[in-house]
């Protein structure tokens, strides 16, 4: 049996650019003059806890944010195939990982919002561990999980995936080609039944 570690951002949901191309648009029609840097840096902060959901959202000038916030995160869409092959692969005994670069409670949200929690062995979220990929340091932390196991790395990012093939794991770029060679791509997530 296998582990398959997943980025959630751009893989598991269909967006992968959550600051870029979704909050500051949404903010933008707020406040027309804020610029993508200016959202960036505290989301950076946010997404490793070294601000709190208040004050992330305090820093981009919003005190009442719940509202805005859950119309934000409710915008993003669980990939159509994810849970056809989180079946696939609880059936066949793999375990999935999560690993994403996002705050908390975002996370946490769209987990249980969307249901997948039920699939998921583990998660390691920078917002909960305070290192955010490629930081070996994060890497650390998945790989204390998936032991002696085989590992897939499903990701969109050459860093990312950079990194964790020196773990040893097998690397599938999703989406596009990118500069890494990974071991595999794919364009969509049933095609993980061919590699598997």
């Amino acid at each position: 049996m296998a582990v398959l570690i997943f980025d959630m951002m751009g893989i598991i949901f269909t967006e992968g650019h959550i600051i870029k191309n979704v909050l500051h648009p949404m903010l933008q029609k707020r406040f027309p003059g804020l610029t993508y840097e200016a959202v960036k840096e505290p989301y950076d902060r946010y997404s490793i806890g070294q601000l709190n959901r208040l004050g992330f959202w305090l820093a981009l000038g919003i005190k009442d944010y719940e509202q805005f916030e859950k119309e934000f995160l409710d915008s993003f869409k669980l990939a159509p195939d994810f849970i056809e092959m989180a079946e696939y692969l609880r059936s066949k005994g793999h375990e999935i990982i999560i690993f994403s670069n996002m705050p908390a409670e975002w996370a946490c949200y769209l987990i249980q919002k969307s249901g997948i929690d039920k699939y998921i062995s583990a998660r390691i979220i920078s917002g909960e561990t305070g290192f955010r990929k490629p930081d070996p340091a994060a890497y650390d932390m998945v790989a204390e999980k998936v032991g002696t196991q085989e590992a897939y790395f499903i990701d969109n990012k050459s860093e990312n995936l950079s990194v964790a093939a020196r773990y040893g794991w097998k690397t599938i770029t999703f989406g596009e080609e990118i500069s890494f060679k990974s071991d595999h791509i794919i364009k969509s997530l049933t095609e993980l039944k061919s590699i598997l």
